[in-house]
């Protein structure tokens, strides 16, 4: 949900032609063309009176600190284990010499 007001407007023109067989012919009105036009605005806020969105706000900040989190942890696990290998892999080499 928006924390802020959010604004809107829409504007729309259309003209159009009356056709000689419609239910009333242009020339008992007068005219064959005619322009509609329409304009509106909006403005939306929505009152978080009981918390709701706040605590929408704060689960969705704490779900990224813990994908980060998570995401961080993998990295460490990762080089920890490519240390691991590597170092055991030295320590092979080391007795292969040395047999």
């Amino acid at each position: 949900a928006a924390q802020r007001p959010q604004i809107g407007a829409s504007a729309d023109l259309t003209r159009q032609r009356l056709s000689e067989n419609g239910l009333i012919p242009p020339r008992f009105l007068g005219f064959t063309w005619y322009t509609q036009s329409n304009l509106g605005a909006q403005l939306d806020y929505s009152f978080d009176f009981w918390g709701k969105q706040r605590a929408q706000l704060a689960s969705s900040i704490d779900e990224v600190r813990a994908a980060r989190a998570e995401a961080q942890a993998v990295r460490l696990g990762l080089s920890t284990a490519i240390a691991t290998a590597y170092f055991a892999w030295q320590t092979e080499q080391a007795q292969l010499r040395d047999a």
